[in-house]
């Protein structure tokens, strides 16, 4: 496969950032080498997000740098649609349409990474059965559904929706990028670097907020959403999730001298469990990611 990347990868500039030899280990790879990294939410997603992928792979062989993709498993989103491109129309006159297949029903709320996988059968059934309408109305599948058919099929073991989805997207790219590591967004603040983060964003919880306002202020076109500020207690860029159940805003209470982590209905957090977590909003997210966790972060365009 030939690859062409624009800008050329002889502009692109690999950053020194913050990262420590204990920030690397929650990445997964075990050398010195740079990181490029990119990635996405726990779905199947389209090829604009492979191409993502396409290009960290080829920045990598070329500027010598290890590959991760971050897979968005804290995030919210519809991981049981499958958008099947299919072939219809008189012959001399096709034309490219989209059947999208429903492969089961989300929990709403719910990260995917805190819900149980699907029946792989089940989901490879239903595929089956779309190819077959489209078949009996006239159309035909413009790919081979076998690959894809055969990854869920092979997703037996995994504890939740994301692993599944991540499971069958880590068999299918292969063939076209490579071996690539793939790294769960819920466990970013769950190590040395992202509990310290959280422990300093409680204990000065008024600037942080106000330095992420002020960041939402500078870019207001963004369309991001300003953390709420009250008098005892300040928003912070968190979410809490837990198995199971929709992920909730956190907020700090500075009611007392001793701040705490609570929810917004003033519950204190707990999270002792394995199955609750802090995850990072986007904004924090993506700063983790740029400041600690890679030498540089591949970001789509929002092509959607």
């Amino acid at each position: 496969m030939r690859v062409t990347v624009d800008p050329p990868l002889n502009r692109w500039k690999l950053g020194a950032g913050e990262r420590r030899s204990g920030d690397r280990a929650w990445m997964g790879p075990a050398n010195d080498r740079p990181i490029i990294a990119t990635g996405h939410q726990a779905w199947l997603w389209h090829p604009g997000i492979l191409a993502k992928d396409i290009a960290a792979v080829e920045a990598g062989r070329q500027l010598g740098a290890q590959v991760v993709h971050l897979v968005v498993d804290h995030d919210t989103q519809d991981a049981m649609t499958l958008d099947l491109p299919v072939v219809c129309g008189e012959p001399g006159s096709e034309r490219l349409d989209v059947a999208t297949v429903e492969l089961g029903h989300v929990q709403t709320g719910v990260p995917t990474g805190m819900q149980p996988p699907f029946n792989a059968n089940a989901m490879a059934k239903r595929i089956g059965d779309a190819v077959q309408r489209i078949g009996a109305n006239g159309g035909h599948i413009a790919v081979d559904s076998q690959p894809i058919l055969s990854a869920m099929e092979a997703t037996d073991g995994v504890a939740t929706l994301a692993e599944q989805m991540t499971s069958v997207i880590v068999q299918l790219m292969p063939p076209i990028v490579g071996d690539v590591a793939f790294v769960n967004s819920s466990d970013m603040l769950d190590n040395d670097v992202g509990r310290a983060l959280v422990q300093r964003m409680l204990e000065d919880a008024q600037c942080c907020v106000a330095r992420f306002n002020d960041a939402v202020t500078t870019h207001h076109d963004a369309g991001v959403r300003a953390l709420r500020v009250e008098r005892e207690r300040v928003e912070l860029p968190l979410w809490h999730i837990a198995w199971e159940q929709p992920r909730q805003r956190v907020f700090a209470d500075v009611s007392d001298s001793k701040p705490l982590l609570v929810n917004e209905a003033g519950e204190v957090l707990e999270l002792a469990d394995d199955h609750a977590k802090l995850a990072p909003r986007a904004l924090l997210l993506s700063a983790m990611m740029r400041t600690w966790y890679c030498d540089l972060f591949i970001h789509g365009k929002s092509g959607g």
